[in-house]
């Protein structure tokens, strides 16, 4: 016999259950739900240990912009009254937060373009822009920045191809020339000598665009077993197969001859100050341009 016919039979949830052969919690669902008209009936909403401190919570969300931890106010919570668990008042604080977020929701953040796609430059008195004397000074913050928006999309000028998906996305494919650069500064790691000069003459119709050429005394096609000077750093394959990166002799030549000028400076003065003044510069800190010592 079905469940509604039992229950309509005996009239009690625990006599259609003896009928039927279920549990009476089952057969007063399923009578709730026949009555319900087949959906499933609307429940009433269950109370929380929490409640009384609800409003408590959200007070102090708007307080601190939902920064507030539970863990910093639940003695607020235990003094007004709750003896709940910590973990439902978790619940209930966080519940807070996403209301409150949701609230509080500033929108989307604004695109960010990639480089080189919009230069926009607005300054100027008036109509029109003020003329520049200057051009950006050497060393300055802006030169690199100008240098990254200028040499956008070289590696793609260059040949360079990644892998896109896979274990070894992100990786270089293999035969094709892999580019580094630091603002104007590059190096192009080539498979042979020819590759090498196709890639140069690549680039060099790339920069004639945009006003850029190499500087051919600072240019060069050599062998990796030869060794080269990047950004202070001599990079050189020896004989055994061991590649090698190490200070550069110019940039040891200019560290020595800054240690000679401090010291000459110091001359006269106290150990500590010396040691103080010297430190810097053999051990390397933030602001000085000084050498890894561990780079090989």
């Amino acid at each position: 016999m079905d469940i509604i016919s039992a229950y309509r039979e005996a009239g009690t949830y625990r006599g259609a259950a003896a009928i039927s052969g279920t549990t009476p919690k089952t057969v007063r669902r399923v009578i709730a739900r026949h009555e319900a008209g087949g959906g499933t009936p609307a429940r009433s909403p269950r109370g929380h240990n929490y409640d009384a401190v609800a409003v408590l919570v959200a007070e102090r969300m708007d307080k601190t912009s939902a920064r507030i931890s539970a863990k910093r106010l639940l003695p607020a919570a235990r003094a007004a009254g709750y003896a709940g668990s910590p973990r439902n008042f978790r619940r209930l604080v966080a519940a807070q937060k996403h209301l409150w977020r949701r609230d509080h929701h500033r929108g989307r953040r604004p695109a960010v373009w990639s480089p080189g796609e919009h230069l926009v430059i607005d300054w100027g008195a008036g109509k029109g822009f003020t003329p520049t004397v200057e051009g950006t000074p050497q060393g300055g913050v802006i030169s690199p920045c100008l240098m990254n928006v200028a040499l956008h999309g070289l590696e793609e000028a260059a040949g360079v191809r990644y892998v896109t998906s896979g274990a070894h996305a992100g990786e270089a494919r293999p035969g094709f020339p892999v580019a580094v650069r630091y603002a104007d500064d590059m190096v192009v790691l080539c498979h042979t000598q020819e590759q090498a000069e196709h890639v140069k003459a690549r680039l060099a119709e790339w920069l004639a665009p945009r006003g850029l050429a190499f500087n051919e005394d600072k240019t060069r096609i050599v062998r990796l077993s030869e060794g080269f000077d990047f950004l202070g750093f001599n990079i050189r394959r020896y004989p055994n197969r061991k590649l090698l990166i190490k200070p550069s002799e110019a940039a040891i030549r200019r560290l020595r001859e800054r240690l000679a000028s401090e010291t000459r400076t110091l001359r006269g003065g106290n150990a500590m100050a010396v040691i103080a003044a010297l430190n810097p510069i053999i051990r390397g800190s933030p602001g000085d341009a000084s050498l890894l010592r561990d780079v090989a």
